[in-house]
């Protein structure tokens, strides 16, 4: 079957993080089955910066999608500039809403390109783009069947038009040996805020560890909003030696400085489409220790006490208790490795999710376009704009050479065009209703 050209347009404001890891492996795959691949970064006054994101993640053809106004009438039209120059069959985008409408409006010009969005959130924002775009949107691609299922329920994209394609990692060709460490050492990777991730639980987790005279030491690598507070509350607490900051590490560097050196992950979050780091974990041989979190159920991948070992969100008691369970038993951290480890090799390999993306893309080149109804342009960005409209706003502040507000790099391109109506709690309560395990039992290897 013949593979056509594909533009993915993406962020360029964040070097480090698992949608950069993604694509990493994603364009080169999908370069390798026949698809002419061109990423798309886009660029901005402050914030996108296309050169240092290559920097990090080079890629042979890119185009870069610059707007110096950053209003929303001047980010469409930057990226129509760009589809018109690379002419692809299918715009990919994550968290660039605006790639969603540009392809629209040159579909309504007469252009046979698909616009198809891939989802890597439970954020209600995210559904409530779709739901407004949905006659521009093609087809859906979530990393996570409960993403999906809200794009069907919230979204109200086609059940037909909504995929599933989980993330991959790098799998060896059989399981890491075990690290051989005086102290147990527990590692944690991922963005350090509260909301989402749940950071400070892993202080809470240490403290009831240290109470039962556990021996151990964790490793921190990341970094985030709530990084001051978090060392404060660990000088606070008496932990100091305990625990390591290991500051932003990079993808190519985060098995060998943290998933091969410890004996188990721990992940608190309270929601995941994924995550990544877990799986990426389970190939390196780091027994995990996970919450329950919301998008863990629908998916069906991990298992407590066959590939992994789990405990309800928010309780760090049952999480401490689930890690000295396995500093303890040896046997256990054995059998979890290999489990796990088959897990990744059948469900989550980077050729797997290759695979599936390349199924999924070839299925939306063979199916007709939608028939768009292009969608209101989003409200004026700044005072200028609200003034004499985005395109008069761009002519002063380029004579004047004035910058647009800086609301920072999801001001100056947009995650979202809509925002959330739910409070927070309420929609991740609903989400949580949708998360039921479709069975009882099983081993997810």
């Amino acid at each position: 079957m013949m593979c056509g050209k594909l533009l993915v347009i993406a962020p360029s404001a964040y070097t480090l993080s698992g949608l950069a890891t993604w694509l990493n492996y994603l364009l080169p795959g999908l370069a390798a089955l026949g698809w002419d691949v061109t990423l798309g970064l886009v660029s901005g006054p402050r914030h996108h910066c296309p050169a240092k994101y290559l920097a990090l993640h080079p890629f042979s053809s890119v185009e870069v999608i610059h707007c110096a106004c950053s209003t929303p009438v001047g980010r469409v039209e930057a990226v129509r500039i760009a589809i018109r120059r690379t002419k692809p069959a299918v715009v990919l985008t994550v968290n660039i809403p605006d790639a969603l409408k540009a392809a629209a409006l040159e579909r309504v010009s007469g252009r046979d390109v698909r616009a198809v969005m891939s989802c890597h959130g439970i954020q209600e924002d995210l559904f409530n783009d779709m739901r407004l775009l949905r006659s521009d949107i093609d087809a859906v691609v979530c990393t996570n069947r409960l993403a999906r299922r809200l794009s069907s329920t919230v979204g109200q994209i086609a059940a037909n038009r909504v995929f599933h394609c989980a993330y991959g990692a790098q799998v060896p060709a059989s399981v890491p040996a075990a690290p051989r460490n005086t102290v147990f050492t527990i590692g944690y990777s991922g963005r350090l805020e509260q909301a989402q991730k749940r950071i400070h639980d892993v202080i809470e987790i240490a403290i009831r560890l240290k109470a039962q005279g556990q021996l151990f030491r964790i490793l921190i690598a990341g970094s985030g909003p709530a990084q001051n507070s978090f060392r404060n509350r660990i000088v606070q607490s008496g932990l100091g030696r305990e625990f390591e900051m290991l500051g932003t590490v990079s993808p190519e560097q985060l098995s060998e400085k943290l998933y091969q050196v410890s004996d188990a992950l721990i992940v608190p979050s309270s929601w995941e489409t994924g995550p990544l780091v877990i799986w990426e974990a389970m190939a390196a041989g780091a027994p995990v220790v996970t919450s329950r979190y919301t998008g863990s159920g629908l998916e069906s991948l991990l298992w407590h006490d066959k590939n992994c070992l789990m405990f309800d969100v928010g309780d760090t008691s049952a999480a401490a208790a689930e890690i000295i369970r396995l500093q303890s038993d040896h046997e256990l951290r054995s059998r979890i490795r290999s489990a796990a480890f088959s897990t990744v090799c059948e469900k989550l390999s980077w050729e797997v999710s290759v695979a599936n993306w390349d199924k999924i893309l070839q299925e939306v080149c063979q199916r007709p376009g939608m028939i768009s109804h292009v969608s209101p342009p989003s409200p004026a960005s700044g005072r200028l704009s609200r003034i004499l409209g985005d395109k008069g706003a761009s002519i002063v502040r380029k004579i004047f050479r004035r910058l647009p507000p800086d609301s920072g790099p999801g001001g100056e391109w947009p995650h979202a065009v809509t925002g959330a109506i739910m409070p927070e709690c309420e929609f991740l309560e609903f989400a949580m209703s949708l998360d039921r395990r479709e069975t009882t039992g099983g081993t997810g290897i």
